[in-house]
């Protein structure tokens, strides 16, 4: 009883914001603006890998500006608002690693970034000192920002994909989250409400002990080798669920989800993961390359996504 009780009171504090999502930062600027905070991004993440103090702390102020305009709070990262088009010069160089090298890359930056929260000067220039190996190697100049050329476990590239929260935890609640995690995945394909909101809450404890923002996405926290998903033929190429006026970004949520080639889901708040804070009709659209043909389905609120259809 005292265990549904806690569940109870810690759900009435997080459930507002509980299924909220970053992606929901996107598309909130004019072109103009928006063309501005991914340059300011792309200017502030290359001060970082030069250790440009002065840059870096300009192109922070011009951000903060420009998410003051539009009401985000400072508490969002701003790696949630910049987009893949901040890093649109550099894409000649994308796709060039081997995959065990593309690998080793994304490993080493995560490690990077750790160790310059750390300030640990030396195990920085150890980290990049690996990453310009592989850039050597494949003929990629070593001004190219580090951050254009990582991928996350969906397959994209960087802009807006560099996570600043991964790290944080210790060894064992860093064990006790990715546990979490995977049950949450698990509850999600089987729809089971009960393990769903027992693996949130679980989840949430542990970000709340490190002062984590309950808006920042699980994936975040969850270690590489969780999140990443299997080979699968079948991609998510584009998912939005919302109503006719209000639409959020679930491509990755939905890749997630992906097993052995298959997708099959209830539609709805929990499952897809966002579209708590969105009212009226909703509905799941899903543009998915499958064997290498490309298709687009929509499934109302409560039916059920099944990729490949019957």
């Amino acid at each position: 009883m005292k265990k549904v009780a806690r569940l109870a009171a810690v759900l009435s504090l997080f459930m507002p914001i509980l299924f909220a999502q970053l992606g929901q930062y996107q598309g909130r600027l004019s072109r103009d603006d928006q063309k501005s905070f991914d340059g300011d991004y792309r200017s502030w993440v290359e001060a970082r890998q030069t250790n440009n103090q002065d840059q870096a702390s300009a192109a922070e102020k011009k951000m903060q500006e420009i998410m003051g305009k539009y009401s985000i709070p400072d508490s969002v990262p701003y790696d949630a608002i910049a987009t893949p088009e901040a890093w649109s010069k550099y894409k000649q160089y994308r796709s060039r690693l081997s995959l065990v090298d593309q690998q080793q890359f994304d490993d080493c930056y995560q490690q990077w970034l750790n160790y310059e929260r750390l300030g640990s000067r030396e195990d920085i220039l150890r980290m990049q000192g690996k990453m310009q190996e592989i850039m050597t190697h494949y003929g990629i100049p070593q001004s190219v920002p580090y951050a254009a050329l990582i991928t996350t476990s969906s397959g994209s590239y960087g802009g807006g994909l560099v996570n600043s929260w991964a790290g944080r935890l210790s060894l064992e609640d860093q064990n006790q989250f990715d546990d979490n995690y995977k049950g949450w995945i698990e509850a999600r394909r089987a729809n089971d409400h009960s393990k769903i909101l027992a693996a949130q809450v679980g989840m949430q404890d542990i970000m709340h002990r490190y002062n984590v923002p309950p808006t920042v996405p699980f994936e975040q926290l969850a270690s590489p080798s969780v999140v990443a998903p299997p080979y699968s033929n079948l991609k998510i190429v584009k998912a939005t669920y919302g109503n006719a006026s209000q639409r959020v970004n679930v491509t990755a949520a939905l890749q997630r989800l992906v097993e052995h080639d298959k997708l099959d889901v209830v539609v709805n708040d929990e499952t897809m993961g966002a579209g708590a804070g969105v009212r009226g009709k909703k509905s799941v659209t899903v543009s998915y390359s499958l064997n290498g043909k490309e298709r687009q389905v929509t499934v109302t609120d409560g039916g059920t996504l099944r990729i490949p259809g019957l």
